[in-house]
């Protein structure tokens, strides 16, 4: 638990303008990544439905904002996992 809180807060630092958006509401959410240099968890998943699950190590991990204005911040952290990065 103190690894997924040092990651969250590492995200929240170097996403600063985007924290302060959703904070200020003038932004509902948003979806913050950041790519770590060494292994920050473990994800399962499948290239199809009857496909086997493959479970990798991770490298990033990501965060979702959404404003609160009942947060003395702003804003609230919905979820945070570790994920690898998404080709685009």
């Amino acid at each position: 638990m103190e690894a997924a809180n040092d990651f969250t807060n590492q995200i929240l630092q170097k996403n600063a303008p985007s924290v302060d958006a959703v904070a200020s509401g003038s932004q509902d959410e948003s979806w913050l990544a950041e790519r770590f240099g060494y292994v920050t968890g473990k994800e399962a998943y499948r290239t199809g439905p009857d496909e086997p699950v493959i479970v990798r190590p991770t490298y990033a991990a990501g965060i979702l904002i959404r404003h609160d204005p009942r947060s003395p911040r702003g804003y609230t952290v919905y979820t945070a996992y570790p994920v690898n990065e998404r080709s685009k």
